[in-house]
């Protein structure tokens, strides 16, 4: 038997593969949600490194492509422990103890929903009062045959019909018997006639709004009236499953419990934000949640098993819209497909909602995360589209690729003397984010650096720029170097370069399907982390978009967040979304003849002559 040891938590097991062992352990189930592994546990992006002390015990020896993915590691261990790649080390015999590496609990930087409320609310939860009938001998009225006399559905959550128990009984109790009736409040949902809550005297009720992204999880809390009262971000613990959809589906597949892991990872670290931001502000637990995310990952949360949404002909099991029939309280944002999901419904009508004169342009909207999603609306419609960018902009698969966490690079800028860096909380640079990643790709490719073809140019003849010793490309062509310990690999690049042509090409066959011209988009919005984050020129620089739209771009922060919480709070929002859906229309690009041609185009660069 192994005893392994992380913080003050321990568990026995019998040995095996370590990364295995922490999935399938319940004690570690909250720790191994922030330990990455965009591979899927197949020892090749080198990012689910964990400290490793086996004095007490017996792991397997280092091996040389181990050894190669940690050799740039900087951060220092206490003595005793040795760094590992979870995923390629076996534990044998003895005492393991284990330690996280710094910084994997921090709250992580970026966008979140911007002020979304009008002068007045029409939130999705009403109070309204209510005369209960006195229950006597003769007529032991239940509270749902209570309800049902006062015109309401009669449904109730568990909760709302043991508060309204207990108020009713209270009330029974100070009044005469000769009463009547009994006068007190319920939380009517107006969607679904659900009693949700119950009190003697209204009082102001908050929801919650949920952006479930496939690397990271964005919630905010809000007030019946409005006002904002909180939020955070942080990274989506099933990503220890794999960085992309595809990688989730795959271990829903193959393990007969993986979804109910993934789910109940994810419900569990949503409740925990949203409780420690409930406390921040007054202890106001939320009345229900609003919840938007791509198809597979609201698959995942509301345990169903995504594993159609990973092969031909690419179904759901729901197209959500809804209430979860296990949790009135939690609404599911409808999705318009497989690689489509609530996350983009909720971003395209928020855009309509936030700006009503939106209506009357034609724009292009890209949420670019690990799962590239796009739209383009013109005359009133929306047209929808999906493609596979993968997680090289929230980097995944890049090697000193990190979410926005402390010390992310998010800025890369030639000064005419050396590389000027920005990082997150300005402190030392630790990796690069989307936003880093992108700006030192338009730095290379605009210093001479890397060509159109995407080869790192290891000719210091051709560069436009003059670094100082040991920045720039290295004598083999395989390295950029922007500042000691920041730099892109070649490797990197072709990363970049497939993300970018599947972008682009995307966009080229949306706006075709569309019957325009790149030209005729009036505004491009970008949304997510990643939008909030980059620099424009860099974007039209590298290709994500065409450089004509460079002068019209907004970066509208977290629009699916910030839906969200329209929907809550207001009923005209509601009404946009539900036309979103049903006039929406999705283009399967997989099934488009030119896509395939023009994905093959975009994988050179456009550089000036």
């Amino acid at each position: 038997m192994v005893t392994i040891r992380l913080g003050n938590l321990a568990a026995e097991t019998e040995g095996g593969n370590l990364l295995e062992i922490l999935r399938h352990t319940p004690v570690f189930a909250e720790a191994v949600g922030r330990i990455a592994s965009p591979c899927g546990g197949h020892g090749t992006c080198g990012k689910c490194r964990i400290a490793v002390n086996g004095q007490n015990g017996t792991v397997s020896p280092l091996t040389e492509g181990e050894a190669k993915l940690l050799s740039r590691v900087t951060e220092t261990l206490p003595d005793g422990y040795v760094w590992r790649l979870a995923c390629r080390c076996e534990v044998m015999d003895g005492t393991i103890a284990l330690r996280l590496p710094e910084g994997e609990n921090d709250t992580l930087g970026g966008a979140q929903a911007s002020y979304t409320a009008a002068e007045k609310t029409t939130p999705w939860i009403l109070w309204q009062e209510v005369c209960l009938t006195r229950p006597t001998l003769e007529n032991p009225l239940s509270v749902t045959e209570n309800l049902q006399k006062c015109g309401l559905s009669g449904k109730i959550t568990a909760r709302a019909s043991n508060i309204l128990t207990a108020l009713l009984t209270a009330a029974m109790d100070k009044t005469p018997r000769s009463t009547d009736a009994v006068s007190l409040w319920v939380a009517v949902n107006t969607d679904t006639g659900v009693v949700m809550d119950a009190a003697e005297e209204p009082h102001p009720l908050v929801g919650a709004a949920v952006d479930l992204g496939t690397t990271t999880v964005a919630v905010s809390l809000w007030a019946d009236d409005g006002t904002r009262l909180g939020g955070t971000v942080f990274a989506n613990p099933s990503r220890s499953y794999g960085a992309d959809v595809i990688s989730r589906i795959s271990y829903a597949m193959e393990d007969p419990e993986g979804t109910e892991v993934m789910s109940t990872l994810m419900q569990k670290a949503i409740d925990d934000g949203l409780a420690s931001l409930a406390a921040e502000n007054g202890g106001s637990s939320p009345v229900c949640r609003i919840l938007a995310g791509n198809a597979v990952m609201e698959h995942l949360y509301a345990g169903l098993n995504p594993a159609p949404i990973g092969k031909v002909p690419f179904y759901t099991q729901s197209r959500f819209g809804a209430v979860m029939d296990t949790d009135p309280a939690t609404f599911l944002a409808p999705a318009a497909a497989s690689y489509v999901g609530g996350d983009i419904l909720m971003g395209a009508a928020w855009l309509l909602w936030d700006r009503p004169e939106r209506k009357a342009k034609t724009i292009l909207f890209l949420d670019l995360g690990t799962n590239g999603e796009l739209g383009v609306y013109k005359d009133g419609k929306w047209l929808f589209a999906a493609t596979a960018a993968g997680p090289a902009f929230e980097g995944a698969h890049i090697e000193l690729g990190m979410p926005a966490t402390r010390g992310a690079v998010t800025r890369i800028k030639w000064d005419g003397e050396k590389f000027a860096l920005t990082t997150v909380g300005d402190g030392a640079p630790a990796g690069l984010c989307g936003s880093g990643i992108l700006d030192g790709m338009w730095q290379m490719l605009s210093l001479g650096l890397a060509d159109e073809y995407g080869s790192l140019a290891d000719d210091p003849d051709d560069w436009s720029i003059v670094p100082e010793e040991g920045i720039g490309v290295d004598e083999d062509g395989e390295v950029c170097t922007f500042a000691p310990g920041v730099y892109l690999t070649q490797s990197d690049v072709r990363q970049i370069q497939t993300a970018r042509a599947a972008i682009a090409a995307g966009v080229e066959v949306l706006c075709r399907k569309a019957g325009i011209s790149a030209e005729e988009v009036d505004e491009v919005c970008l949304a997510g982390s990643f939008g909030h984050g980059l620099d424009v020129a860099s974007a039209a620089g590298v290709g994500l978009f065409p450089r004509c739209l460079e002068n019209r771009v907004t970066a509208v922060g977290n629009s699916s967040e910030a839906g969200c919480a329209a929907f809550w709070l207001h009923r005209p929002f509601r009404e946009i979304l539900e036309d979103v859906r049903q006039a929406g229309k999705y283009i399967e690009l997989s099934a488009e003849a030119d896509f395939g041609e023009l994905y093959m185009e975009k994988m050179c660069f456009e550089l000036d002559e």
